[in-house]
């Protein structure tokens, strides 16, 4: 996480879209750290970028990569730290599983009022 101290602007930009629904933009600043992430720091950033990314497809109804998309980034996020480089990542984890499980319910969740209650970076 000490190499990602210089990234904290982008991180927390990116954290900051992710709160408002602008979950594209979310998606593009935590990919411009995690381009030059290492270990488990890349990899939970990348569990990032794919909870962004499933929401994307959330937001646009399509289930199949929304459900996709979700079920990587858990699997990447499992054992994260909760604030990992300074962001809510286990908010974000619950939010992402809670999002997962409406999908598997045949649910069609929008993700905006969920994720606009994460903690501000």
């Amino acid at each position: 996480v000490g190499e990602l101290a210089a990234a904290r602007d982008a991180l927390g930009r990116g954290l900051e879209a992710l709160r408002v629904g602008r979950f594209f933009e979310a998606h593009e600043e935590w990919e411009a750290v995690w381009v030059g992430a290492t270990g488990d720091d890349r990899r939970y950033l990348q569990g990032l970028i794919q909870v962004a990314a499933g929401c994307v497809h959330l937001a646009a109804g399509r289930r199949s990569p929304a459900a996709s998309l979700l079920g990587f980034a858990l699997a990447k996020l499992e054992g994260a730290p909760d604030d990992f480089a300074g962001l809510p990542t286990g908010e974000i984890r619950e939010h992402a599983r809670a999002l997962a499980a409406e999908l598997a319910s045949g649910a069609l969740p929008d993700p905006r009022p969920v994720l606009a209650g994460l903690s501000a970076p």
